[in-house]
C-alpha cells in the first residue's frame, strides 16, 4: 500500500468561486491531519465541501480541478451526522436514528457520532469535519483529538480536513494549518501565537 503522508493534492480554482479567486491553488495532504482556519465567512465550509463526493459530481472541472487525488473513502460530518459520501439516501432505520439523536444534547449526540466514526474508519480513510468543537466542552474536544490520533495510528493512509476556530484542536493535532481564503500553509505555532496575542491585547478591555 502506498504511503500518502508525503503526497499533496492540489486544488486549482478555474474561475472565481465564493471567496476563492480564479487561478488560485491550494495544497493539502491526504495522509496528514489538516486544519483549516480563517475568519467567519472566509470560506472554510466551502473549502471542506469541495472534497465531498456528491459535491464534486456537479462542480469539479467546472469551478475547480483536483490533481493527485488519492483513492480514499471520504467520510463527512454533516448536520445528519457522519456518513460516507457515496450515498445521499437515508433509509427508515437511519431516520429513526436521527430522530433519537435529535432528542439528545449536542454534546451527547457528538459522543454517539464519534463512536460511529470510529466504526466506519479503515485504511485509506479521509474524514471531513466542519467546526466539530461546536457545543463540545474542552474535555470533549480533547476526546475528539484523542480519537483522531488513535485512528491515524491504527489505519494506513488515514487523513482528515478539519475546519475549526478551536485553538485547542489546532494545538493538539494540527500537522498542517491552512489559512482560508488565501490557502497559505502556516506553522501551527505561528497561528496559535497570533491568536493568543489577540486574546492578550483584548484583556485590558475587561479589566
Amino acid at each position: 500500500m502506498n504511503d500518502y503522508s508525503n503526497e499533496f493534492m492540489k486544488i486549482t480554482f478555474l474561475k472565481e468561486y465564493m471567496t476563492f479567486k480564479e487561478g488560485q491553488e491550494i495544497e493539502i495532504s491526504q495522509g496528514k491531519l489538516n486544519i483549516v482556519v480563517g475568519d467567519n465567512g472566509a470560506g472554510k465550509t466551502t473549502f471542506i465541501n469541495i472534497f465531498d463526493k456528491e459535491n464534486r459530481i456537479y462542480k469539479q472541472n467546472k469551478y475547480y480541478a483536483i490533481d493527485n487525488m488519492k483513492d480514499q473513502d471520504t467520510i463527512k460530518n454533516t448536520a445528519e451526522g457522519f456518513r460516507k459520501t457515496t450515498s445521499a439516501l437515508i433509509d427508515n432505520k437511519r431516520e429513526i436514528y436521527l430522530n433519537q439523536l435529535n432528542q439528545q444534547s449536542h454534546g451527547q449526540a457528538w459522543n454517539v457520532e464519534l463512536f460511529r466514526l470510529r466504526k466506519k474508519c479503515s485504511d485509506n480513510t479521509f474524514i471531513l469535519l466542519d467546526e466539530p468543537e461546536t457545543a463540545l466542552s474542552v474535555e470533549s474536544q480533547i476526546e475528539l483529538c484523542k480519537a483522531i490520533i488513535d485512528m491515524k495510528r491504527k489505519y494506513k493512509n488515514f487523513g482528515c480536513l478539519i475546519a475549526t476556530h478551536s485553538l485547542l484542536i489546532t494545538e493538539l493535532i494540527g500537522e498542517r494549518v491552512i489559512e482560508i481564503p488565501s490557502g497559505n500553509n502556516i506553522p501551527a505555532q505561528e497561528y496559535l501565537d497570533r491568536k493568543n496575542a489577540v486574546i492578550e491585547e483584548s484583556r485590558h478591555y475587561f479589566k
